[in-house]
C-alpha cells in the first residue's frame, strides 16, 4: 500500500495519469511494477517521460481545468483518495470528483447497483425500490450513470434526498449518454461524479468495462439487478466477487435475456435479493443512520402521526384507522408512500418500521 508522504517528484500521480491515458507511453503493466515497489524504485528511463515538458504542460492546464470547474483531483496518495482501492491492483493513480465537496469517499456505507441498459421494466422498476429503501436507510448508491438500472437507481437516491455516487467513463465534466445531463446535475448536487479519466475525456468503449473496478471497490455490496451472459454488470459482479465483496443478484424470468446473468449467478451461489432484510441483515452492514433534520421535514403531518403510531407497537390497518381518525382511503395512500420510501413496511397487513430507532 502506498503510504502518505509527498513523492520526490511533485505531481507524481498526475503525471501517470497523462502518460496512461493520453500519451501511453507508460503501460498499465508498468505502473503496476511500480505500485507493488510503493514506488520507491522508478526506473530513470520512466522518470524521463514522466519529468517531460509536455508532462508539466499537461499538469499546468488539468489543474487550471479543475480550479475553474470546481473539480477535485485525488492523487493515490491523498487521504480523500478511498483508502479501500488502495487494497487491489490496476487502480487508478488519480481519481477526479465533481459535485458535493462534502461526501466522503472513505465512508463505508456504499451500496453499489448496476444492471442491464436495455432493463425491463421490473428491472427499472426494483432498481428504483430497492435504491429508494437503501437510501433511506442512510446508504449511498453507487452506480455508473447509464441508461436503464444505473439511471433508475440513482434516481430512487436522489427521490430520498440521499447521496449517490456515479462512477462514469468519461471525464468527469461530460455527460453521456446526453439524455442523463439533468440527471447528472441533480447527482452533482448531493453526490459526486467519480472518474480515473483525465477532464474532458471522450467516451470509448474500453472505458465502461475499466470503471466497473473502481464501482465494486468503493462498495461494500454489489446488487446485480439485472443482466444478460455478457454484460458489463456481469463484468462488475465478477470483479466484486474477486474483491471478496457480498454480492447480491435479483432473480428474474428464465424467458428474459436480461435476466439470464442474475439467474447464472444464483445457481452459482451468490445471494439472492427479493427484499431490503436481505442486505441489512448483513454482519458487514453497519447501523443505519438516523435520518438528517432535512430528511424529518420532509414528512408531512400525517405520516408522522403514523410513524409515532409505530414507534412502540405493530399495527395493523383498522388499528391505525381508529388511532389516527383519518378517512381509510388517506391513511391507505400514506402508508403505500411510507413503504416505497422504505420507512416501513408491511407483513400480512400489519405494519412495523424497518428499524425503531429511525426517528
Amino acid at each position: 500500500m502506498v503510504n502518505n508522504s509527498t513523492p520526490f517528484i511533485s505531481d507524481l500521480f498526475l503525471r501517470f495519469t497523462y502518460h496512461l491515458y493520453i500519451s501511453h507511453q507508460i503501460k498499465y503493466r508498468q505502473f503496476n511494477e511500480m505500485w507493488e515497489s510503493n514506488f520507491d524504485n522508478i526506473p530513470d528511463t520512466i522518470e524521463t517521460i514522466l519529468c517531460s515538458s509536455e508532462t508539466t504542460s499537461f499538469l499546468d492546464k488539468e489543474k487550471e481545468m479543475a480550479a475553474s470547474k470546481h473539480i477535485r483531483i485525488l492523487p493515490f496518495n491523498d487521504a480523500a483518495y478511498p483508502s479501500v482501492l488502495k487494497n487491489y491492483k490496476g487502480m487508478p493513480p488519480v481519481l477526479y470528483c465533481l459535485g458535493n465537496t462534502e461526501i466522503d469517499l472513505n465512508q463505508l456505507h456504499n451500496i453499489a447497483i448496476v444492471g442491464s441498459r436495455k432493463a425491463s421494466s421490473y428491472g427499472k422498476k426494483h432498481a428504483f425500490r430497492f435504491a429508494t429503501e437503501l437510501s433511506s436507510l442512510g446508504f449511498t448508491i453507487v452506480s455508473g450513470l447509464a441508461y436503464g438500472i444505473d439511471a433508475e437507481s440513482h434516481k430512487g437516491a436522489l427521490s430520498q434526498q440521499g447521496n449517490t455516487i456515479a462512477v462514469v467513463g468519461t471525464g468527469v465534466d461530460v455527460c453521456y449518454p446526453k439524455s442523463n445531463t439533468n440527471l447528472m446535475k441533480s447527482i452533482k448536487q448531493t453526490g459526486c461524479i467519480l472518474s480515473e479519466f483525465p477532464i474532458g475525456t471522450a467516451p470509448k468503449p474500453y472505458h465502461f468495462p475499466a470503471r466497473n473496478r473502481i464501482i465494486s471497490g468503493i462498495s461494500m455490496v454489489v446488487i446485480l439487478m439485472e443482466a444478460a451472459i455478457k454484460s458489463g454488470a456481469m463484468i462488475t459482479a465478477d470483479l466484486a466477487i474477486d474483491q471478496g465483496k457480498e454480492v447480491f443478484a435479483v432473480p428474474g424470468s428464465i424467458d428474459s435475456p436480461t435476466s439470464q446473468g442474475t439467474n447464472e449467478l444464483l445457481k452459482q451461489g451468490v445471494r439472492v435479493l427479493t427484499q431490503i432484510e436481505d442486505i441489512t441483515s448483513l454482519p458487514c452492514c453497519p447501523a443505519c443512520k438516523s435520518p438528517t433534520p432535512s430528511q424529518q421535514e420532509h414528512l408531512d403531518p400525517v405520516e408522522k402521526s403514523v410513524i409515532e403510531q409505530l414507534q412502540d407497537n405493530d399495527l395493523d390497518f383498522s388499528s391505525l384507522c381508529e388511532k389516527l381518525q383519518i378517512p381509510s382511503s388517506e391513511l391507505m395512500k400514506t402508508l403505500t408512500m411510507l413503504e416505497i420510501r422504505g420507512v416501513i413496511r408491511k407483513d400480512k397487513n400489519v405494519y412495523s418500521l424497518y428499524r425503531s430507532g429511525l426517528f
